[in-house]
């Protein structure tokens, strides 16, 4: 630990030199790499992933030009009591959400979406574990740099925002993986903010990220999630 601290002392002064320098990050889960100045930073490896987050986010507000990339494999591990939210998601996705890899393909006059046989077949295998989450490109935003909600959104988007869900949704035809994978990211969205969420703001941030039609006056059932 006296030795991380070190590191991370010795770094601090380099990017207070550099202020006006762009930065790159580089980060996976509780490693990250900062290049200053267009100079090769070295790993820096954090005792927990909550940890390098919130370390990145102020390198992030710190800095005027931050641009990069950082993953998580769990988004849970973003949280300090990341066991405890995994197990409330549990309720949700006790086993594996399996979303197939489809692709468009032209039949007649009529697109209909097939999945690839093969090698070429990549579906996405959604658990309690394995909720990744990929920031990639500029970090630096007007506001606060928020890493976990950046990778909810993405999450949200990679889910929610493709035209078979939409259609689904159109058709008014969800399925229980629909439902449950909404539920467990709202569990994450309420964790984040606590007693400021609410199921309509998480409601309206989907239906932005997922491009989803403004319905929000009719949902009335609560075995409709949008």
């Amino acid at each position: 630990m006296k030795n991380l601290t070190k590191r991370l002392d010795e770094l601090e002064k380099i990017i207070k030199s550099n202020a006006d320098s762009p930065i790159w990050i580089d980060g996976k889960n509780n490693v990250i790499r900062m290049d200053v100045n267009g100079k090769r930073g070295k790993d820096i490896t954090f005792p927990s992933t909550f940890e390098a987050a919130r370390w990145l986010e102020k390198r992030i507000d710190d800095h005027p030009q931050a641009t990069g990339n950082y993953s998580v494999d769990c988004i849970c591990d973003l949280y300090e009591d990341s066991e405890t939210v995994k197990n409330y998601i549990r309720a949700f996705i006790p086993d594996k959400i399996i979303v197939p890899d489809l692709h468009p393909q032209l039949e007649g006059n009529q697109i209909v979406y097939r999945e690839l046989s093969g090698p070429a077949n990549h579906p996405w295998i959604i658990s309690v574990d394995e909720l990744s989450a990929f920031l990639f490109g500029h970090l630096k935003t007007t506001q606060p740099a928020d890493i976990n909600s950046w990778c909810l959104g993405q999450l949200i988007e990679r889910y929610f925002d493709t035209p078979v869900f939409r259609e689904r949704f159109k058709n008014d035809n969800l399925s229980e993986d629909d439902n449950n994978f909404y539920l467990a990211l709202f569990t994450i969205y309420v964790w984040g903010k606590r007693d400021k969420a609410t199921w309509l703001e998480f409601l309206r941030i989907v239906h932005q990220v997922a491009r989803l039609p403004d319905m929000l006056q009719e949902i009335a059932s609560e075995n409709v999630i949008l």
